[in-house]
């Protein structure tokens, strides 16, 4: 977002995929990567064509990595800015578009080749579960479309395991307590 000479020739492909390559309606998702929008002009072009190609199905998904923290309250600080604030950026600058909005939690484990978990003290099982739950329980994301993991492939099967454990938890039964205390997780097990 906000560097023009890559969201134009993207804006140009969509519209002219629109215009004469879509006669089926085929769902396109578009992989929304570099942070929050800003510019309300470009940006939201970029974010509207995303949402209304497909016949006003199409759906933008937003790369929301989060880096582990010290400590449990900067790690929450950290959610509310970054997390919360790219989704409403999205809504400050294209009104309609929560339900067609999806979110991509980070889980790069694979230390020292790709890894969100900057923190070893941190108990990352614990700390996804932060993020899952904040996304399930803040009023701001009422009404988004989707949200999943992204980089399963860089992390271990015991986080793999986690991974499905929280979808089910937060996802499928609609629960809102976090399970990573009921399973005794602390942010810093010390």
């Amino acid at each position: 977002f906000g560097k023009t000479e890559s969201l134009e020739p993207y804006i140009a492909g969509l519209r002219k995929y629109m215009a004469t390559e879509d006669p089926d309606g085929k769902l396109i998702w578009t992989w929304m990567t570099g942070g929050k929008p800003v510019l309300p002009g470009l940006d939201r072009e970029a974010i509207a064509l995303a949402m209304n190609v497909s016949g006003g199905r199409g759906r933008a998904l937003s790369e929301v990595y989060c880096r582990t923290k010290d400590d449990e309250a900067s790690a929450r600080r950290y959610l509310e800015d970054y997390a919360k604030g790219t989704v409403a950026r999205y809504a400050a600058i294209y009104p309609d578009a929560m339900s067609s909005v999806g979110v991509g939690l980070g889980v790069f484990t694979q230390i020292p080749y790709l890894t969100l978990w900057y923190s070893p003290e941190v108990d990352y099982k614990r700390y996804i579960d932060m993020q899952m739950r904040f996304f399930a329980t803040d009023p701001a994301f009422d009404g988004l479309g989707t949200i999943g993991f992204w980089g399963t492939y860089y992390c271990d099967e015991d986080i793999h395991r986690w991974l499905f454990a929280l979808m089910r938890h937060y996802c499928i039964e609609g629960r809102t307590e976090s399970l990573a205390e009921r399973h005794g997780f602390r942010y810093r097990p010390e």
